[in-house]
């Protein structure tokens, strides 16, 4: 499939608003993501279970739990 230029606006308009809708959606489930996988661990589960239960990459997980310990540390210092 070509991505023509000639696409008429009504039809562009809408493939915009399908993808700023897409991306609201995926922001607000990466929150919630992130929020089960900082609960598991801080439950104690390993990462090699979160990745099994959760399907995620091991170092999608690690940048998750370091996201959340700087967020932790920020609050710590403010």
């Amino acid at each position: 499939m070509m991505y023509a230029r000639t696409m008429s606006t009504e039809k562009a308009d809408a493939a915009r608003a399908a993808a700023r809708s897409w991306r609201g959606r995926r922001d607000a489930v990466d929150a919630e993501r992130d929020a089960v996988v900082v609960a598991a661990l801080d439950a104690g589960l390993i990462k090699e279970e979160v990745h099994v239960l959760t399907g995620l990459g091991r170092t999608t997980i690690d940048r998750i739990a370091a996201a959340a310990k700087q967020t932790e540390q920020q609050g710590d210092t403010a």
